[in-house]
Parts: structure tokens; C-alpha cells; sequence
């Protein structure tokens, strides 16, 4: 018995219905290449060669399109994995420090180093200067100062931002840097006294956008966040 004759009446007449719309409508697999790969085609002589030849050719295609979607999955995988080691090798360091100013330095030395930052600067914004006395003055400002109204936004939403930003921002945080500063990533730090911004730069206007990924600057901001919450409250309230 062949594959026709064990169709039923109903069956036989949908392929006749879809055979003449194939008939009436050749282009109609040109529109559809994506089912040229499931469909089973014998490859006799005649006009099917044609169309095996182009259910191979999209077999092709779709088979370098997988190859480059692993190579892209491959070379994110061992990215991430870098950035693991570095994220490790910052959490030893900071776990090692004993004062804010050492905090500060393995800080700037991990970002410029393993992350290539460009420029980095923290900024923290403490409720009371006069408890603060003992902190690094250039990332100190009170909390009340007007220039912490500039990252309002960012600090409330206690999520990393990624991109281009205004100049009288990248000014407050970069100073006289600020003009070579294309893109930045400003990561939101936090306490129950202060919060904080810490702003990763580059000279490059590519290297951090808005579509980017911000999960490992999140573990940047809260390993941050969590070394420095006993320097400054204990500091506060002694």
C-alpha cells in the first residue's frame, strides 16, 4: 500500500487543496524557508532536485546560524566566568581591609585592573559630616547637599545605569576628568545612615549603554554596600 492510498477522503482532499495552492503560489516556500528543514522531500529527477538543492542550501544557513549563536554563547560563558574570578578575587580583598581608605584603594585598584575602568570615583552622602570626620574627604558630602539631587533618580531605584550622562554629573563625581569621560556605569550604594554612588568610566562612548547587562555591577554594589556599612554607622554612633 502506498502513502496515498492509506489516506482517507477528507485527507486526500486537503492535499489536493494544499498541492494546488503550492501549484498556483511557487514562490510560496520562499516566504517559508524555515520549512524547507522539517519537510520530507524524495530527491528524484525532474523539478524536485530544484527544491531539494534549496531545502539543503536553508539546512546550510540554519546550520551556520546555530554555529555562530554557540560561539556567541561560548565566548558570554567564558566572559562571565572571568568576571567570577574577578568578583572573588575582590571579595578576598575587600574582606581583608581594616580602614575606609583601603576599602576606597582595593576598590579603584580591582576596577581599573580586572574590569579596565577608565576612571573610577565613589561618592558617599552621609547623613552627618561631623561623625564623618575620619573619612576620606574627597568622597565624603552630606546627604542634604544639593549636587546629591543629581543622582536622585538613580539612588532611589538602587539599580545599576549604564550609558551617557549629564556633564554636570560627571563633572560632581570625575572633576577635572570629566570631559574624558564618554560612557559610565554609577552604581548605587547604601546604608542606614548614608547612600552612595560608585561610577565606573571609560573613554570609550560604546563601552557601557543602556542595553548592557548590570547583573555583575549589582554584586559590585551590594558587596560594596556591605563593606562599608560598619566603618561608617559604628563610626556615626561611637
Amino acid at each position: 500500500m502506498t502513502a496515498q492510498q492509506g489516506l482517507d477522503n477528507n485527507e486526500l482532499d486537503q492535499e489536493k487543496t494544499i498541492a494546488d495552492y503550492l501549484r498556483t503560489h511557487p514562490d510560496f516556500f520562499s516566504r517559508h524557508t524555515q520549512l524547507l528543514s522539517t519537510l520530507k522531500i524524495p530527491h528524484h529527477a525532474g523539478d524536485a532536485i530544484s527544491l531539494v538543492e534549496y531545502q539543503v542550501s536553508a539546512l546550510r544557513e540554519q546550520k551556520k546560524r546555530l554555529e555562530r549563536e554557540l560561539k556567541t554563547l561560548i565566548s558570554v560563558a567564558r566572559d562571565n566566568d572571568q568576571l567570577s574570578k574577578y568578583m572573588h578575587r575582590l571579595t578576598v580583598a575587600l574582606m581583608e581591609t581594616a580602614t575606609l581608605n583601603e576599602i576606597v584603594q582595593v576598590v579603584q585598584e580591582s576596577l581599573r585592573n580586572d574590569f579596565n575602568a577608565d576612571a573610577v570615583a565613589l561618592r558617599l552622602f552621609i547623613d552627618n559630616l561631623d561623625d564623618a570626620s575620619s573619612l576620606p574627604e574627597n568622597i565624603v558630602t552630606e546627604r542634604n547637599h544639593p549636587s546629591v539631587s543629581e543622582f536622585e533618580k538613580i539612588l532611589n531605584d538602587t539599580k545599576p545605569v549604564c550609558g551617557k550622562f549629564r556633564q554636570s554629573q560627571m563633572e560632581y563625581l570625575f572633576s577635572e576628568q570629566h570631559e574624558e569621560i564618554k560612557s559610565a556605569a554609577l552604581i548605587p550604594v547604601s546604608g542606614t545612615t548614608y547612600t552612595g554612588i560608585l561610577a565606573i568610566a571609560s573613554h570609550d562612548k560604546d563601552r557601557y549603554h543602556a542595553g548592557m547587562g548590570t547583573l555583575f555591577l549589582q554584586y559590585i554594589g551590594d558587596l560594596l554596600s556591605c563593606t562599608l556599612r560598619p566603618f561608617i554607622e559604628e563610626k556615626e554612633h561611637e
